[in-house]
């Protein structure tokens, strides 16, 4: 069988729209295009554009300097495959195996993505925690509270300064070496919750309390916040959200990022398992502190019993997920155990003690840092 060595095409100049009919053969290193006027234009293979011809049906179109020449037939591509010096033209096969190539690739990246944001920047964000100074997260907390408390009426009076302080007292003193000196900032609003900000400073919303049924939840509410600070939870989500240079501007109170660290905290779901390592931790506390541990299993209880349709009852359940199981994992950690319990407030009722944490309110405008409860550290 006769090898063809010759193939009819289409000459492009690249000045002009008309195209021309050529003869195009091929040599070892060249193409060699012959127009009908006998013009013969030689092209080396090693600076040949393939343009076009990667797919099954298509004409094969090259490009040098310019100008270019249409071929039909997959022929011609064969035998300009089998002279090239560096494999640079291909055709449908080749295409095909480059684009299950780039969607392997595209793949694999996406997969990279989803690691990184889900394990590498987690795990970067708690090796940054681990070494930012305890002043600089008391900056960053009281930035953050500022601004979630703004548009808040803060409550302070005596017998709330007095009743907060024996329930920190009692938590605080069993805390080894603990760095933080906590602040708590009582919210007048009738959503059931609690949050923890980076650097010990917890705030605590007048609708929780009012949903407690002994001194002995509050301070167990309390427990379980301390441990988002002791554990730097917050501190690490907030790193986890904000590039550092946003950190850094929080940290040193820029209005604006502080707002954003304060959104973040205030949407934050805790993972499961941060969860269960709050709860565990709070237990612990409680049992060190002469506390009953039980109330904090009682709490939950009391709130995942309340009424669906009411949301601001609801709130801590929605931002501490997997209350049931929470519950049953107090109730095994606890079972079996003895321990010894003294109430916080033995010489009062707390349905008495209750009105005393809002007696009296204080306006937004008064700076947090004036107005929260602080006690010493042990």
């Amino acid at each position: 069988m006769q090898t063809k060595t010759s193939w009819q095409a289409f000459y492009y100049d690249g000045r002009t729209a008309g195209k021309k009919p050529c003869i195009v053969s091929l040599s070892a290193s060249s193409l060699f295009i012959k127009l009908k006027s006998k013009t013969t234009y030689e092209w080396p293979l090693a600076n040949i554009e393939q343009t076009q011809g990667f797919f099954k049906g298509e004409p094969v179109r090259l490009e040098y300097k310019g100008a270019s020449v249409l071929v039909e037939g997959e022929e011609f591509l064969k035998a300009l495959m089998a002279v090239s010096p560096d494999n640079r033209f291909h055709g449908s096969k080749i295409r095909k195996k480059r684009t299950a190539i780039i969607a392997v690739l595209s793949l694999i990246s996406f997969a990279a993505l989803i690691a990184l944001h889900f394990w590498g920047i987690p795990a970067a964000a708690s090796r940054i925690a681990a070494h930012i100074p305890v002043k600089w997260e008391e900056r960053l907390g009281a930035s953050v509270v500022k601004n979630l408390t703004e548009r808040e009426r803060l409550c302070e009076n005596e017998d709330l300064k007095k009743y907060m302080d024996e329930m920190v007292r009692r938590l605080n003193e069993s805390i080894p070496e603990n760095p933080y000196t906590f602040k708590i900032y009582v919210a007048k609003n009738k959503m059931v919750n609690a949050l923890a900000a980076p650097g010990g400073h917890i705030i605590v919303f007048t609708g929780l309390i009012e949903a407690t049924n002994s001194p002995e939840e509050l301070a167990a509410v309390l427990a379980h916040e301390f441990q988002h600070v002791l554990k730097k939870h917050a501190t690490k989500y907030i790193i986890q959200s904000l590039s550092t240079s946003f950190l850094f501007a929080a940290i040193l109170g820029d209005a604006s990022v502080a707002a954003n660290a304060a959104m973040i905290l205030s949407i934050t779901n805790y993972s499961r398992t941060l969860e269960e390592e709050a709860d565990s931790e709070a237990v612990e506390l409680l049992i060190k502190s002469d506390i009953d541990p039980a109330a904090l299993k009682t709490f939950f209880s009391t709130l995942e019993k309340k009424d669906p349709k009411m949301p601001e009852a609801l709130r801590y359940i929605s931002t501490h997920p997997m209350t049931g199981d929470r519950i049953k994992n107090i109730e095994k950690k606890i079972a079996g155990q003895t321990f010894n319990t003294t109430p916080i407030f033995p010489d009062s009722e707390w349905k008495d003690i209750k009105p005393a944490f809002c007696a009296k309110t204080e306006t937004a405008e008064k700076k947090p840092e004036e107005t929260a409860p602080e006690t010493p550290k042990q």
